[in-house]
């Protein structure tokens, strides 16, 4: 087993900050998978951090603790794990449906797939 690689990253709320967290996930999942496969691990960590910030956290850029969020990531070759920590509403993914991708499609929604990403790209959210 590899040695595990870990990293914390404390953002504000504000997308602004999604490049670095992106960057962060291919550092850490990169030493044990493919490229491209560390580039999804980063897409599944964006959307969830990007749906905090949109939705948990309400898109404000605050300074406090509230506005806050803590990303401990980490990978040991076979295991990649991101735990994302704030104060503010939270969600259960398991209580939102499945979407439909072809009536979302169909709709013109170009918006709301990022739990469906996250769905097919990690093994267990």
């Amino acid at each position: 087993m590899a040695k595990e690689n870990r990293r914390v990253l404390i953002v504000r709320s504000d997308t602004s900050f999604l490049a670095q967290v992106r960057m962060a996930v291919v550092e850490v999942a990169g030493q044990g998978v493919s490229p491209s496969k560390a580039n999804m691990l980063a897409l599944a960590v964006d959307e969830a951090v990007t749906n905090v910030i949109e939705h948990a956290l309400g898109g404000k850029d605050e300074p406090s603790e509230a506005g806050k969020i803590t990303i401990t990531l980490s990978a040991d070759g076979l295991r990649f794990e991101a735990l994302i920590c704030y104060k503010g509403a939270s969600f259960d993914p398991g209580s939102a449906p499945e979407i439909d991708l072809l009536a979302h499609i169909r709709a013109g929604r170009k918006r709301g797939l990022g739990l469906f990403l996250m769905r097919r790209i990690m093994d267990e959210i």
